[in-house]
């Protein structure tokens, strides 16, 4: 009786760990899904605009408010938050802030952050340019820095006895993309 009853504990707790991890599987392929996507596009900038084709339809408040809900992630506070200034409240982004997909039953939400950061030239931490906490410079600091956008996914589920709407599982990728034009070559 004893070891019977052990042997089904162990059991289920052995299934609640690999469907745990099979979730935690998904949602990394949904992150590396997500930043192929951007990698597929053209990061320059848009000469109407001035900001990078990634950004075109993100509206400034909505970019806020998922730049503030994810504080705490990685790269975040040392990048600003990157919205296409031409974008309205009504404008439909190319690359949405937040999705979701389903796989296998779960639902996962994906959140894509955009910010800019600067890059050291003699390399180091990709950050906020010195003297400027909230808002960008409206040109790159001389000879100190490179522009960079610093991309932020977030996948977020709640599948699973460790994952709830009140705490979900989560998993983030970052990576920096370099927005400046390709070398055009001549023959």
């Amino acid at each position: 009786g004893i070891l019977a009853t052990s042997a089904v504990i162990f059991a289920v707790q052995a299934m609640n760990t690999s469907a745990a991890q099979q979730q935690r599987q998904v949602a990394v392929a949904i992150a590396m899904e997500s930043m192929e996507g951007i990698n597929a596009r053209v990061a320059a900038t848009d000469p109407v605009t001035g900001a990078s084709y990634l950004v075109r339809g993100r509206h400034g408040t909505a970019v806020s408010a998922a730049w503030a809900a994810y504080g705490a992630v990685p790269g975040i506070a040392d990048s600003y938050p990157y919205a296409d200034p031409s974008a309205t409240a009504s404008s439909t982004p190319d690359l949405p802030i937040t999705s979701t997909v389903n796989r296998n039953g779960a639902v996962y939400t994906v959140t894509l952050l955009i910010g800019q950061c600067f890059q050291p030239l003699a390399g180091g931490t990709c950050a906020k340019a010195p003297g400027y906490a909230s808002t960008p410079p409206s040109t790159t600091p001389a000879g100190s820095a490179e522009p960079m956008m610093r991309v932020v996914t977030v996948v977020e589920w709640t599948a699973g006895d460790a994952c709830s709407t009140v705490s979900p599982c989560q998993y983030w990728t970052v990576s920096l993309v370099d927005g400046t034009p390709d070398l055009e070559w001549r023959n």
